[in-house]
């Protein structure tokens, strides 16, 4: 509760956000702050079927409950 975001983890993060074509956040913020914040708006039945639409048979989905707090890394 009451996270801020330092300037230089928001430019990260937006760069980021830029470059990937399917970034989605389920969350109870409006849908306008999460556009704001350069990710897609939706429900988890939203973002799951629309990343299984656009990804490869066998793709795998990531799903971070604690997103704000994690660092992914691919093995």
């Amino acid at each position: 509760e009451g996270f801020k975001i330092g300037p230089h983890k928001a430019a990260l993060f937006a760069r980021d956000a830029l470059r990937l074509k399917h970034l989605w956040l389920v969350s109870e913020l409006p849908p306008e702050t999460v556009q704001r914040y350069l990710l897609q708006p939706a429900t988890l039945e939203q973002a799951l079927s629309e990343a299984l639409a656009v990804l490869p048979p066998g793709a795998r989905i990531g799903i971070m409950p604690f997103a704000n707090i994690t660092i992914p890394t691919l093995a």
